[in-house]
């Protein structure tokens, strides 16, 4: 997975734009409501997420492809990128809240208990986790090589 995302940040740079994600003025919102002041950001890409979230809270942001953390340390000065797989990653910190985007459908059934699995581990005892993902509704479900149930591959 690693060379895979190396090798698209590296040809195609910031492939979703400039723009946060809709969701994150509504994970702003919910953090500020816990009282949250670290954020933890699975799956950072370039920064696209983690500077508006670096605009309110102190944010890590945990990503595998060398090639997003180069774009993202230069696009998003205030927050601390580590790379390192979200699967793997381990510290003693933990997060008042934390944000996932689009990233659980990118493993099988297994990697998505692990990834789940080690952001409650990175949790605090009353943080709050906002994740996005796919939904079997959308128009790209069923597309593609079925790799397990309700897992296609498709790119």
């Amino acid at each position: 997975m690693r060379d895979y995302w190396n090798k698209r940040f590296a040809e195609e740079g910031m492939i979703w734009g400039c723009e946060p994600s809709q969701t994150v003025t509504q994970a702003i919102d919910l953090f500020k409501k816990n009282n949250a002041h670290n954020i933890l950001v699975p799956g950072a890409g370039y920064g696209r997420n983690t500077k508006m979230f670096s605009s309110y809270f102190e944010v890590d942001g945990i990503e595998i492809s060398s090639s997003a953390i180069n774009l993202a340390k230069e696009w998003d000065l205030k927050t601390n990128f580590i790379q390192e797989s979200v699967l793997e990653f381990r510290t003693s910190k933990r997060y008042d809240g934390i944000y996932c985007y689009d990233l659980l459908h990118l493993f099988l059934l297994e990697d998505r208990k692990k990834l789940i699995q080690n952001c409650v581990m990175h949790l605090k005892e009353q943080g709050v986790m906002y994740f996005t993902c796919f939904s079997d509704r959308d128009f790209n479900n069923g597309v593609g090589r079925n790799v397990e149930e309700g897992t296609y591959e498709y790119k």
